[in-house]
């Protein structure tokens, strides 16, 4: 299982970093957090990024919105990353 929560931390912060969004920015996009509550939004998004927190596919699709991409494309490199693994 941590083996997926890595393969899944790594892949969307490839994609946070290439669109030069800090983990508060992309909270407040994906999950709505507000100024008030960025400080959670960013905690959640650096726990996804270490898998050290499970993601559900919803969550998935909202950080894909976010970060302006197809959820298949997330999906297909996270499948790629996990055939170089093994």
């Amino acid at each position: 299982m941590d083996l997926y929560r890595n393969i899944i931390g790594e892949t969307i912060k490839k994609f946070r970093e290439a669109r030069d969004l800090s983990q508060k920015e992309l909270a407040i996009l994906a999950f709505g957090y507000e100024a008030t509550n960025c400080m959670a939004g960013q905690r959640k998004i650096s726990k996804i990024e270490n898998g050290k927190q499970e993601l559900h596919i919803t969550e998935l699709f909202d950080i894909a919105r976010a970060l302006s991409i197809d959820p298949q494309i997330l999906i297909a490199h996270m499948i790629k990353m996990h055939k170089k693994q093994n």
